[in-house]
């Protein structure tokens, strides 16, 4: 899903308030956030996880 033009992204905050307003166990709530124009994916089209934690580790 792609941003409208003009769209603010989410903070980490606002994730992170969402989740505890709602519940949320803390150990469930995101630590980082981070954005991507696309997933990294196989022929096939499904993502690629290995190569996401490769990225964000």
């Amino acid at each position: 899903m792609l941003l409208a033009t003009g769209e603010a992204r989410l903070t980490l905050e606002e994730v992170s308030t969402y989740c505890r307003e709602r519940g949320l166990a803390n150990q469930k709530i995101p630590e980082q956030l981070e954005w991507l124009e696309e997933f990294p994916r196989n022929e096939n089209g499904k993502v690629l996880k290995f190569k996401l934690r490769e990225r964000f580790s």
